[in-house]
């Protein structure tokens, strides 16, 4: 019987970041078969950006699908980020966990 991995911690690092930041998802996967190498399972984790620039409307950057960072480059002043973790072992899925929104300033 396979264990559904379950997300925990999730979190955008910066939480007030600028212009020149990178902002990078970080989260613990508990799951008890990648962690006893069960059937060569391991962490597929699907990652899912969304950005607002009118504090409303959110739409995924799907760009930036399964990337733990977005780089400075893609920010601009006035924006709202938050970010989806759907844990996948490549058996089954967990429930889908989103981190806080944070906006972007400037420098």
């Amino acid at each position: 019987v396979n264990t559904v991995p379950l997300a925990k911690n999730v979190a955008i690092v910066h939480e007030n970041p600028n212009v020149n930041s990178t902002l990078e998802i970080k989260y613990e996967l508990d799951d008890t078969d990648i962690a006893n190498q069960a059937s060569g399972q391991r962490d597929q984790t699907e990652i899912r950006w969304f950005i607002s620039n009118n504090g409303i409307d959110f739409s995924q950057n799907t760009d930036l699908n399964d990337d733990k960072l977005v780089p400075p480059f893609r920010l601009t002043v006035g924006q709202l980020w938050y970010c989806e973790i759907t844990p996948f072992d490549g058996l089954d899925s967990g429930p889908v966990v989103r981190s806080q929104t944070v906006r972007i300033s400037a420098v």
